[in-house]
């Protein structure tokens, strides 16, 4: 039995996000594209809740362990292929991300960070306020790279997308974000970048200004007192 974010709600997962975040419906709506891989050190298998592009389909019995203890059953086990795709949209690792837990009723994505340091050899090679940085020794990486901050904290995520044939291929709504959000996510880059790079990413940036970022703000201040 894994003990997963899987099954969390927004309040479990302290996605309470004050402002500058307090449009946490969009940090929220982002984590739960059929795409973006939240990192889990507490899973041991990958988890998902959309079977778009996947191969070697099985039936299983397998449950998770959420938050608040309640079970949730795992509908199949199954392969996901697909390529590793940073927040710039540059194509990076092919991968099959083996033996996936799959149910339509988990929330979000998981990637299992306890599986691939303990299982497959990666390691952990950076760490930081911006990303979580890993390799494999073989030259391959994989950033999670996608922050979301939090009440108490932050969640990193990645995006994989996945390899669906043509014939079977829809395309992924398109998301709508605040600039304020877009910033944060995208690693705190000056509104200029953030456009740009949202735009390269597909997502839609509502009407307004980029707002003076606490974040920032601090930031600057250290920096100035180094």
């Amino acid at each position: 039995m894994d003990v997963t974010l899987a099954s969390l709600n927004q309040e479990q997962l302290g996605m309470n996000i004050s402002k500058p975040h307090d449009k946490g419906n969009d940090a929220l709506a982002i984590l739960r594209q059929e795409n973006v891989w939240i990192c889990d050190t507490g899973a041991s298998t990958h988890v998902t809740w959309c079977n778009n592009g996947a191969k070697n389909i099985q039936d299983t019995m397998m449950y998770s362990l959420g938050h608040a203890g309640s079970e949730m059953e795992s509908t199949a086990l199954v392969d996901i292929p697909g390529m590793f795709v940073n927040k710039n949209g540059e194509n990076g690792l092919k991968a099959v991300l083996k033996d996936c837990s799959f149910s339509a009723k988990h929330n979000f994505n998981l990637l299992s960070m306890s599986r691939l340091l303990h299982k497959q050899g990666w390691k952990i090679v950076r760490g930081n306020e911006s990303l979580i940085h890993i390799e494999n020794g073989q030259g391959e990486v994989i950033d999670f790279n996608i922050v979301v901050p939090t009440e108490k904290g932050a969640i990193y995520a990645c995006k994989f997308v996945r390899t669906v044939e043509v014939a079977t291929a829809s395309a992924e709504s398109t998301m709508r974000i605040g600039i304020d959000i877009a910033h944060c996510l995208l690693g705190h880059r000056n509104e200029d970048s953030v456009r740009k790079t949202a735009k390269e990413l597909g997502w839609v940036l509502t009407r307004g200004t980029l707002m003076p970022c606490e974040y920032c703000a601090r930031s600057k201040a250290k920096q100035k007192n180094v």
